[in-house]
Parts: C-alpha cells; sequence; structure tokens
C-alpha cells in the first residue's frame, strides 16, 4: 500500500503554494557540436518539515521527477535530513532544436533561445487520463495577460455530470486556472498557461492544456514570440551524447502508453541499435538493463 499523505504534509504544501519560489531557473548554454545531454544533477541535504514541492519549485525540477529520481523516499511525508536527488540533468528529446519542445512522458517543456544562445527548461503539468494533450507541431498565435478563462462547453459538459456547474467564463484574478499568463497553441483550444494550483505542475491534471509555476509562465511569456515553433512530443526513453559517450534516460510511460517488461525491453534495444549503427559505442548491456528496469529519468552512461 502507498504511503497517504500526512496533515502536516498538506498544510506545509498550502503554505508553500505562497511562499516558494525557484532559485535556480534552468538556464543552460545551447548545446554544441550536436551533443544532447545538458545540465548537472544536484544532490541535497532536506531541511527539517522540506516536501518535494519544495524542492521542485525551488531548484525548476518536478515534483513527479523528484519521485522517479527518489524512489526510495517517501514523497507525502515531511523530509529530515535525506539526501535527495535533484534531477536537473537532460536528454533533449528527438525534435527539431527550434522554439519549444513538450516532452509529455517526462512532464517537461525545452525552448531554445537562438538569438541569446540559451535554453530554458521547465516542469509543466499536462493533459490528464482521457484528456490527453495531442502531440504535433503547433505554433504559439496569441499572447494573453490577464487572460479570461472562456471554459469549454466539453469541460462544463463533463463537470456537469459530476454535479459540479462552471460558469462559462472566469474572470483574471485568483479564481482563474489560468493564471495571470496564456499563450494560445495554432490551430486548436490548447493553451500554454500559468496556473493558480502549483500541485498540478508536475503531474497529469489538465483536460489538455499545458500549465506552468506562475514564476516560469510569466518568464517563458516574456521571451516567447508569437509564430514560434511548439513542438509537443511523447517519448518516454531518450537517448544522446556527451563528450563522445553515449547516455540512456527512460520515464515511466505515460498510462495510455503502458508496456509490458519485455514489450519496453525491445523498444528500447531496437532504439539503441539503429541510433548505434553510425556511432559504434561499445554499449554496457548490464547498465541499458538497469536504466530500463528503474525508469528513474536520469540520463546514464551506458558506452564503455
Amino acid at each position: 500500500m502507498k504511503d497517504k499523505p500526512s496533515l502536516l504534509f498538506i498544510l506545509l504544501l498550502l503554505y508553500s503554494n505562497f511562499t516558494i519560489y525557484s532559485v535556480y531557473a534552468l538556464q543552460l548554454p545551447l548545446p554544441k557540436n550536436n551533443e544532447s545531454v545538458i545540465g548537472h544533477s544536484l544532490q541535497v541535504t532536506a531541511q527539517k518539515n522540506d516536501n518535494f514541492m519544495h524542492l521542485a519549485r525551488l531548484y525548476s525540477s518536478g515534483f513527479h521527477e523528484l519521485m522517479e529520481a527518489n524512489a526510495d523516499i517517501s514523497p507525502w511525508h515531511p523530509l529530515n535530513g535525506e539526501n535527495v536527488l535533484i534531477p536537473t540533468e537532460f536528454i533533449l528529446p528527438d525534435a527539431p532544436r527550434d522554439g519549444l519542445i513538450i516532452n509529455l512522458a517526462e512532464l517537461r517543456l525545452y525552448y531554445f533561445d537562438h538569438h541569446n544562445k540559451r535554453l530554458f527548461t521547465y516542469p509543466v503539468g499536462v493533459g490528464k487520463r482521457g484528456w490527453m494533450t495531442p502531440v504535433g507541431k503547433r505554433m504559439i498565435s496569441h499572447k494573453l495577460h490577464k487572460p479570461y478563462w472562456h471554459v469549454p462547453d466539453s469541460i462544463r459538459e463533463h463537470y456537469a455530470k459530476q454535479g459540479k456547474y462552471l460558469a462559462k467564463s472566469v474572470a483574471p484574478g485568483p479564481k482563474n486556472p489560468l493564471g495571470k499568463h496564456a499563450m494560445r497553441l495554432s490551430h486548436s483550444s490548447y493553451l500554454i498557461h500559468g496556473t493558480n494550483k502549483i500541485m498540478g505542475i508536475s503531474r497529469r491534471t489538465s483536460s489538455g492544456c499545458i500549465s506552468l509555476f506562475p514564476e516560469d509562465i510569466e518568464n517563458l511569456f516574456n521571451i516567447v514570440k508569437i509564430n514560434t515553433p511548439v513542438y509537443i512530443v511523447n517519448q518516454a526513453y531518450k537517448i544522446g551524447k556527451k563528450d563522445n559517450q553515449l547516455f540512456l534516460e527512460i520515464h515511466k510511460p505515460l498510462y495510455e502508453f503502458k508496456a509490458t517488461q519485455n514489450k519496453l525491453n525491445q523498444q528500447v534495444v531496437y532504439a539503441l541499435l539503429k541510433y548505434n549503427q553510425s556511432q559504434q559505442y561499445q554499449l554496457n548491456w548490464d547498465k541499458i538493463t538497469k536504466v530500463i528496469n528503474e525508469q528513474r529519468g536520469i540520463p546514464t552512461l551506458i558506452s564503455n
């Protein structure tokens, strides 16, 4: 049975909703020489009554990412002196390095700012089961400051069946789930927006939109331009290279794409062999098997 959150933990999260802001926004140099492993993970000692949500927001990580990387620590209880791995090293998704990439499987967004030669990356919330965020290429078509939320009929009908009746629109303010900033995706009703419920970040809680911490969406809103391309992908495993070495990063697949362990093994092995056809790395299959089995979402060296 999984541990349940304690009352103290819930109170701490409510407190953190109003007081915690990232001091470690992830702004990295653009990778060179076609390399694809970026950032560096951190090992921190949790302070008394710390919690995963506090650490996630402080280090621009994600609640789900911390759970994957620290499977031996209960996320539902206050921390006190534990060594916590902050997984802020990533393999870039397999997508054009232009504009925005959102990888649903890792609940993370990447923005390539070629003008300033910087890469920004943030944890995101995405569509829940039955409301999956659609993959594909879009563009930023509109930018909205203090947006109204015009509630789609599909969402109002869904909640009405549960006896909850939503207004047709919600004005800007603390009750607006879009927060203070939103960017519309072309040819769709989907948005990249802020939130008034930070517990939804790095989790599947939305009706298909992509949500960010308030400070993250404000930063992104200020630097992303209209017509910026947006690539939404679903890649549970990623392969990349750095310093002429090969790395593998595997996340737990989204519920809709869960496979048997044998199936996952086959998919990863096939992808590695295909990738290695032109690279000729000497692969360490013991390490590869360990990465597949653990699915910790951490780039791991797999070449000898």
